[in-house]
């Protein structure tokens, strides 16, 4: 599919509204297929029948519209389901966020009998990007992985400096992720999003706890100082460009790493695609950073562009972080606030913008 038919496809789709049959809230075409491959990659997915037992549903919960019918997500839900109970374990999924109880005769739904709480958003992308016949090896993996490394943390001793300096890295959270806690050793550099210091081991990314860090002697700017060198060792990245139906360019920086968008945090990448009043960007997933560069009021025209992409690639994943937009102008950054409702796409620009678009008469 050529890029013009994929922003055509986008929005056609935005402008049905979220009331139609594709949705806002259902944009297709962005999804970023396997880990972090460019724009024009094409993402693979395959549609099945579900024989599992999970009760019946009108059409995906609200947290998982990427699964796009319900026996897909009964598929999902009834594969977790059956891991643990192949290990005489209950489970129970609420809102995107599975429950598993701690003893075989423990009732999931009681608060002191659940073992814990883990996050299904990113499984959940990586399954409905996958084929289905994929499904159960891909959710063993995860959560064979989840429990190892769990088992193991419970008994690790605080890491020392020395073993950990050259793995220290930030991961980018959207400020409403409830993974962001005050044990974290984190900071808000871009608005609405949190920047947290973590280790990078061989099996496992694992948050850095403030109390760990204590010990250290190091002032937290220090600590920043050292995961932003530890990118270019740790998350390389690819940069690609792409010509948009209007005329202007779409840039994007993209990886596999978990840690590919936090290059937005560098500011040599801004120099590489900032136009002469600044650069719109916005970091929809982990693997990946988009930027349009801003000349002139014309460049406006393309904004609507890297919203609706950035709403489609952060709901579709994997690894999203947030669908908001941002201009960035002389070393400030500011969110550009915006939100599509029925057909329209409504946008609310900082007061800074508007004085300057109105000082240029483009307002």
């Amino acid at each position: 599919m050529g890029l013009f038919d994929f922003f055509r496809r986008v929005f056609r789709r935005a402008q049905q509204g979220a009331g139609g049959a594709e949705s806002a809230g259902g944009l297709r075409g962005a999804r970023e297929g396997p880990k972090g491959k460019s724009l024009d990659a094409k993402a693979s997915g395959a549609a099945g029948k579900s024989g599992d037992e999970s009760k019946v549903v009108e059409e995906p919960p609200e947290w998982a519209p990427y699964f796009q019918t319900a026996e897909r997500y009964e598929r999902f839900d009834g594969l977790i389901r059956e891991y643990f109970r192949r290990r005489n374990r209950r489970a129970l999924i609420v809102d995107g966020m599975l429950k598993v109880a701690k003893a075989p005769n423990a009732r999931v739904e009681d608060q002191d009998d659940f073992e814990g709480e883990f996050g299904l958003g990113n499984l959940s992308q990586v399954c409905a990007q996958a084929p289905i016949e994929q499904w159960g090896e891909i959710i063993a993996r995860h959560f064979d992985g989840v429990m190892r490394i769990s088992s193991a943390n419970k008994d690790a001793p605080a890491p020392r400096l020395d073993e950990v300096r050259e793995k220290l890295c930030i991961r980018l959270w959207d400020m409403t992720t409830e993974l962001v806690r005050a044990h974290a050793v984190w900071r808000e550099q871009i608005p609405g999003l949190a920047s947290v210091i973590c280790v990078d081991e061989p099996e496992s990314i694992r948050t850095l706890r403030a109390e760990d860090a204590e010990g250290w002697g190091l002032e937290s700017d220090e600590l920043f100082r050292i995961a932003l060198e530890n990118l270019q060792d740790l998350a390389p990245v690819e940069t690609a460009s792409h010509d948009l139906p209007d005329g202007m360019k779409l840039h994007e920086i993209f990886g596999d790493s978990f840690f590919s968008a936090t290059w937005i945090l560098r500011d040599d990448v801004f120099d590489r695609v900032a136009g002469k009043l600044g650069v719109f960007f916005a970091v929809p997933t982990r693997h990946r950073i988009l930027a349009m560069p801003f000349d002139n009021p014309e460049s406006l025209k393309t904004l609507s562009n890297l919203m609706l992409i950035a709403t489609g690639m952060e709901r579709d994943g994997p690894g999203s972080i947030s669908p908001r937009v941002y201009w960035r102008h002389e070393g400030r950054t500011l969110e550009i606030e915006y939100s599509i409702s029925e057909s329209t796409l409504n946008v609310r620009p900082p007061e800074s913008l508007v004085r300057m678009l109105e000082e240029l008469g483009g307002a």
